[in-house]
């Protein structure tokens, strides 16, 4: 399992500079890799949070689930070229929200990233201003210089973000 010491060296354009440990308040809650039979739902929670459904390889999901019910999920998933990844598509049901089920999911893809020998330093996010508080909870902050590799992914979700009425950061 990745020490707090390994987690602690994360970022993200929002980056992950510590860890905390995250006890879900839900009970019953199971965790698990994505399998094919989610890639629906996932897309279409996406869709409905105006969020990117593009991107999305099972293999890089954690997913909660309460009695065989999908009630968060997300992903590390890389980004070209090599060695840089992006925690992305983070979603928990709402009426399942503020009990600990984001930050186990989080903290179950960072340890995964890092069991897997990859660097903490590699991983970044984009997120919008309002979501930034639930980050920084968890230990990552806002960094100023944006990894090429993620600039135009930036680009166009300030765009798109605008038009929503919100900030992406």
């Amino acid at each position: 399992k990745a020490s707090r010491r390994e987690m602690a060296s994360c970022r993200v354009v929002v980056a992950l500079s510590a860890a905390m440990v995250c006890r879900a308040l839900v009970q019953n809650v199971e965790y698990r890799g994505g399998r094919s039979g989610d890639g629906g739902l996932i897309r279409s929670r996406l869709v409905g949070e105006k969020m990117n459904p593009l991107g999305i390889e099972m293999a890089n999901f954690e997913v909660a689930t309460v009695e065989d019910r999908l009630v968060g999920f997300g992903q590390v998933r890389e980004v070209v070229p090599r060695d840089l990844y992006e925690l992305a598509s983070l979603f928990v049901e709402p009426e399942f929200r503020g009990k600990g089920l984001g930050s186990a999911l989080v903290e179950r893809l960072l340890a995964k990233h890092l069991e897997s020998g990859r660097a903490a330093s590699s991983v970044y996010l984009l997120t919008l201003d309002e979501t930034t508080p639930f980050y920084r909870r968890l230990g990552f902050e806002v960094v100023e210089d944006i990894p090429p590799q993620l600039a135009l992914e930036v680009l166009a979700g300030r765009a798109v973000t605008r038009l929503l009425g919100k900030t992406l950061v």
